[in-house]
């Protein structure tokens, strides 16, 4: 529709945000168009540009990754206001705090996490599930929402469901916690949540999904299949995290890998953009 109304269809530059979903004619069809006609073609992660190629049949693309506001989520909290956060959530000082943060939904492996972390025989090991099925929705819990407060309910107390969290406020809940994880069970275009842990200093563990696998690598993440043994696969990742004695070493292998690659800096994402599709400033 957009390019049948432009007046300039030689100078049309799409980002690509998604994978295509191949199983949706019209999507298909779309990118098709797109790749015949456009400019230039950025996708968040070369997982994302190689599936429109293939798709496409186009080769006019290149990389162009998400970023973070280093400002924003470098933050530095004392630790008097870290336990009084996690104080507020039913946090005790000796507890180790594995974080989900994003959408409440089946692609993320939410489901797939609480099996794993019911697993865990620690009395000190807490689950942080941070986000709702959608934004700032305040209607009843969606099913699948249902179905992890189902599978939690005899841990619940070492189960922590926050909600919706306004973006604003999620610098400082990344604080509070000691490793976030991203257990993405479809293929993911890029993982901007990965971003921001890696920005906070954490350590990660996350799945070889999609794009999330560029944006981390096994210095400041524990990488896992997430094939049909995803449940112990995280089971184990988290049990190593656990007894890891170089947990901050990857936390701030993560912090140093952002400051490494100005492509994933917020200062520098329209000058990127101008590089890749021949703008000069």
């Amino acid at each position: 529709d957009i390019y049948e109304k432009t007046e300039n269809k030689d100078n049309l530059v799409y980002v690509l945000h998604n994978n295509i979903n191949e199983d949706d004619i019209n999507h298909v069809l779309i990118a098709k168009l797109i790749g015949k006609t456009a400019k230039k073609v950025l996708a968040v992660s070369d997982y994302t540009r190689r599936q429109f190629n293939r798709i496409s049949k186009s080769d006019n693309t290149e990389v162009f990754y998400n970023c973070v506001d280093l400002d924003q989520y470098n933050l530095n909290i004392s630790k008097e206001e870290i336990q009084k956060e996690r104080t507020r959530l039913g946090l005790r000082p000796d507890d180790f705090v594995f974080m989900f943060s994003g959408r409440i939904d089946i692609y993320k492996g939410i489901l797939e996490l609480v099996k794993a972390f019911k697993k865990i025989d620690n009395k000190n090991a807490k689950l942080l599930i941070v986000g709702k099925s959608w934004f700032d929705s305040n209607d009843t819990e969606d099913e699948y929402t249902n179905v992890l407060l189902k599978e939690s309910q005899d841990i619940s107390e070492k189960v922590i469901f926050t909600g919706f969290v306004n973006p604003k406020d999620m610098p400082k809940m990344y604080k509070i916690a000691d490793c976030l994880v991203v257990p993405s069970v479809w293929e993911e275009p890029f993982g901007v949540v990965a971003l921001e842990g890696m920005a906070s200093g954490l350590p990660l563990i996350v799945t070889n999904s999609g794009g999330l696998s560029e944006v981390v690598d096994d210095r400041c993440a524990i990488i896992v299949n997430k094939d049909s043994n995803i449940v112990n696969n995280l089971y184990y990742a988290m049990k190593h995290m656990l007894i890891n004695e170089k947990i901050k070493k990857m936390g701030k292998a993560g912090n140093i890998r952002v400051l490494e690659k100005p492509e994933f800096q917020k200062n520098n994402y329209f000058k990127t953009f101008c590089e890749k599709v021949g703008i000069y400033q």
